[in-house]
């Protein structure tokens, strides 16, 4: 079966619904043997500069254009999720 989530953080970013979209994605893989893509943004709580796709632990990555803008205020929290919709339909 082939599954494909889009969702703005997902590793190396810290936040929470990155990090269990990550255990989520990597257990389907090696647990159930499915395909897995996952369309997400770049990080905003982490150094790291994550290349534009790539495989990890048998997930495909891809990663949509945006904002990555301090998300703590409203404006650059929408911003940001506004800019990954926006690229991620595209990329997608």
């Amino acid at each position: 079966m082939h599954v494909c989530f889009f969702n703005r953080s997902y590793w190396p970013d810290l936040s929470a619904t990155g990090q269990l979209l990550t255990e989520l994605a990597q257990d389907l893989v090696s647990v159930h043997g499915w395909d897995v893509t996952v369309v997400c943004g770049y990080p905003l709580r982490s150094d790291a500069q994550p290349p534009a796709s790539e495989c990890r632990n048998g997930v495909h990555i891809v990663r949509a254009a945006g904002s990555t803008l301090d998300p703590k205020p409203f404006v650059g929290r929408a911003t940001n999720y506004v800019s990954y919709f926006a690229s991620a339909r595209s990329r997608g």
